[in-house]
């Protein structure tokens, strides 16, 4: 018997077109959170989006854009606040691999993969945070078992997953109550 209950919670959940993302939000469905599904692939955001409604019988709000683009973090947050009138879970999911190595990496690469991987989740906690801080909710960040060892061809990767994991304990140290 399950015991997790998110019934009348909103959760925003990013890289729901893939993967981590995807199952988070089925999950989530499951256990009757109001939905906000974020993802650059429309077509694959939509699959989550029916997996959701046929298991909660719920239609989900789903927004199928890329994160890393100017204003979208904002966009995000303000339609789920129109939409349910809270937020109460941030799930950072969406995430970005590309194969670079020290010497030959360019730094529109790195700055891209630190983007996505870090910055939007920082950027999105820093944006939910008084809806968050309003409800007693909670942050959860997607890392990655890369964070602490070395891969030949992840450099950016594995740097923006270390930082993000970091972010996540200063960040819990930081407003733990």
């Amino acid at each position: 018997m399950d015991k997790i209950d998110l019934s009348g919670k909103v959760a925003i959940i990013t890289g729901a077109s893939s993967d981590i993302g995807a199952e988070t939000a089925t999950a989530f469905a499951r256990y009757g959170a109001k939905l906000s599904l974020v993802g650059r692939d429309e077509v694959r955001l939509l699959e989550t989006v029916t997996k959701c409604l046929a298991i909660a019988d719920v239609v989900p709000l789903w927004i199928p854009l890329d994160l890393a683009h100017k204003g979208v973090c904002e966009t995000v947050v303000q339609k789920t606040i129109e939409t349910y009138g809270r937020l109460d879970i941030l799930v950072n999911c969406a995430g970005k691999v590309a194969i670079s190595y020290l010497n030959d990496q360019s730094m529109e690469v790195f700055d891209d993969l630190m983007n996505v991987n870090f910055r939007v989740p920082y950027h999105l906690s820093q944006l939910s945070l008084p809806h968050l801080i309003k409800a007693k909710g909670n942050i959860i960040n997607i890392g990655s078992s890369m964070s602490k060892r070395n891969q030949p061809g992840m450099l950016g990767f594995t740097i923006a997953k270390a930082a993000l994991q970091m972010f996540s304990r200063q960040a819990a140290f930081e407003l733990a109550p």
